[in-house]
C-alpha cells in the first residue's frame, strides 16, 4: 500500500511539473473580468470625471465608505478650485483690458497735445492753416465749374 501512495505521488509531481515548463498545453489566456477605471488622458481631471469613476468590489481591501467619501471631497475641492481660477481669469482679463484702454488714452491725448505744441511752436499766427470747412458747405472754386 505504501508503494501506490509513494507511485500517485510521483505522478502527481511529474504532472505538475510538465504543466509548468509547458508541455501538456497552454492554459487559457486570461482576459481582464472587471472595468476599466478610466480618467481623461488628454486634460487636467475635473469634478465631473469623479462622477463617473467606479471601482471594483473585492473581498479584502479598502472601504468603500472611505473611498467614496475622499472621492467626494476631491470632487468638491476640485470643483471650488475651477470656480476660483475661472473668477480670477476673468479678473484679470478685466483688468488687463481696463489698463490696456486707459493706457491708450493716456497716449493718444500726450500725443495729441505734443503735436499741437510743436505746431504752434514752429508756425507763426498767420501761417498756421485754416480749420477745414464744414462737409455740406462747398470749399473753394469747386462749386462754380
Amino acid at each position: 500500500m505504501t508503494w501506490l501512495w509513494v507511485v500517485l505521488v510521483l505522478v502527481v509531481l511529474g504532472s505538475t511539473a510538465a504543466v509548468a515548463v509547458g508541455r501538456g498545453g497552454a492554459m487559457a489566456r486570461a482576459y481582464p473580468d472587471r472595468r476599466e477605471v478610466r480618467l481623461p488622458a488628454d486634460r487636467p481631471v475635473r469634478a465631473s470625471d469623479l462622477d463617473d469613476v467606479r471601482f471594483s468590489v473585492v473581498l479584502r481591501g479598502y472601504r468603500m465608505d472611505e473611498v467614496d467619501d475622499v472621492i467626494s471631497r476631491i470632487g468638491r475641492d476640485l470643483s471650488e478650485r475651477e470656480e476660483r481660477v475661472a473668477d480670477r481669469e476673468r479678473e484679470v482679463a478685466e483688468s488687463e483690458r481696463w489698463r490696456h484702454d486707459r493706457l491708450d488714452d493716456r497716449l493718444d491725448d500726450r500725443l495729441d497735445d505734443r503735436l499741437d505744441d510743436r505746431l504752434d511752436d514752429r508756425l507763426d499766427p498767420d501761417e498756421r492753416p485754416a480749420p477745414p470747412a464744414p462737409a455740406d458747405e462747398p470749399a473753394g472754386d469747386q462749386g462754380e465749374r
